[in-house]
């Protein structure tokens, strides 16, 4: 019994598992309570997960709120374009499916594109918020890349759908899951995530954590290059007086070079 709820069980590390991602659901209903903080919500929510999916230790308010901070920009604006995008393919939806309930056979041809369409942007917005919380990128490139990746990657892609559509109409069906489903739904979808992403990383190098470089590369590098230049400069002075003394040395004779020695000594 002991063994079984010792700190190594496999059943402390799912409860502790549980309790992380229930932890992370409630700071995303808080920070999301704003509306307009949904999006760097999502993106912090995904950043702990993802960390988490990758084995990687942290603390889940520090690396949520150090994310939330740093994506707030991008997050913000990225949520106002996936609403347009919502609002315009809802509206399309509800307004071909009247011309289709009138008997006309264009509105159900574009009712059907316009599903199709739909289905797409919430393919690609499994990628979307992940894709800002692991990698540097414009707002612009990160649209395309998860549009992309779930082209690419269409059988994960397929299942993460599957899997995010149960938990999304449990919500549904019975509100109160919404204080456990939401950050289940990130950890599910992160594992499947993380070996994917994986692929787009240097595999030689390990990629430290995006948000802890503290200024340009370029600043870094040329702060090094400057220093190593004053460094080589100074050993080339050393060099030039260690040769002066040397040189003043041998012509001023051994009472010089004692003269010399007394100063050093004072």
């Amino acid at each position: 019994m002991g063994k079984f709820f010792g700190l190594d069980s496999p059943f402390f590390k799912v409860m502790t598992k549980v309790a992380d991602f229930i932890i992370l659901n409630f700071l995303v209903l808080v920070f999301s309570i704003p509306v307009v903080t949904i999006g760097p919500a999502l993106t912090a929510m995904y950043y702990v997960a993802l960390k988490e999916a990758r084995g990687e230790e942290g603390y889940i308010w520090r690396d949520f709120w150090k994310s939330f901070k740093a994506n707030f920009k991008q997050g913000f604006v990225i949520e106002l374009i996936v609403a347009a995008i919502i609002a315009v393919l809802g509206l399309n939806i509800v307004t071909c499916y009247r011309w289709t309930y009138e008997g006309s056979m264009m509105g159900q041809i574009l009712m059907f594109l316009n599903i199709g369409l739909a289905i797409l942007a919430a393919a690609s917005l499994i990628y979307l918020f992940p894709l800002l919380a692991q990698f540097r990128n414009t707002v612009k490139n990160t649209l395309f890349n998860s549009l992309l990746m779930a082209m690419k990657h269409l059988p994960q892609t397929i299942v993460m759908l599957i899997a995010t559509g149960l938990l999304v109409y449990a919500i549904i069906s019975y509100p109160v899951f919404i204080f456990l489903f939401i950050g289940l739904i990130a950890y599910v979808q992160t594992y499947v995530l993380a070996k994917i992403f994986k692929q787009y990383m240097p595999k030689e190098e390990f990629i430290p954590d995006t948000y802890e470089v503290p200024e340009d590369v370029d600043d870094i590098w040329d702060r090094l290059a400057a220093g190593t230049a004053d460094e080589k400069k100074e050993a080339e002075q050393e060099a030039t007086d260690a040769a002066d003394d040397s040189s003043g040395q041998e012509t001023a004779g051994p009472a010089a070079a004692d003269e010399q020695k007394e100063q050093g000594e004072e």
